[in-house]
């Protein structure tokens, strides 16, 4: 049926060709995530270790450990795309050393 149409054969490869665009675009932040995900194990590991005030109204409890290795990195690194827990997740970071806010700036 695809192949006898010309309109859906045109319309089927719209589709195929915006599905390898989207395919590429997701690529490109899967490496952006993880090239920031590894500078974020180094940088990061211990800040997320330490025994800093624990602010409950930032629910940072849940983010302790985060940065321990690189898929736990790239799952909080998702979440911070979607903006949810900004906050949370900066925080204990932040309270470590300033300088974390280029990190998460």
């Amino acid at each position: 049926l695809i192949c006898r149409d010309r309109d859906m054969r045109r319309v089927f490869q719209a589709i195929v060709d915006m599905f390898l665009v989207v395919g590429r675009v997701i690529v490109y932040l899967f490496l952006f995530l993880l090239v920031f995900a590894a500078v974020g194990v180094r940088m990061l590991s211990s800040a997320y270790h330490s025994s800093t005030t624990y602010d409950s109204s930032l629910d940072e409890m849940s983010y302790w450990g985060a940065f321990n290795n690189i898929g736990n990195a790239l799952a909080v690194l998702f979440t911070l795309v979607t903006t949810e827990n900004y906050p949370g997740v900066m925080m204990p970071a932040l309270r470590a050393s300033n300088w974390t806010f280029v990190y998460f700036g």
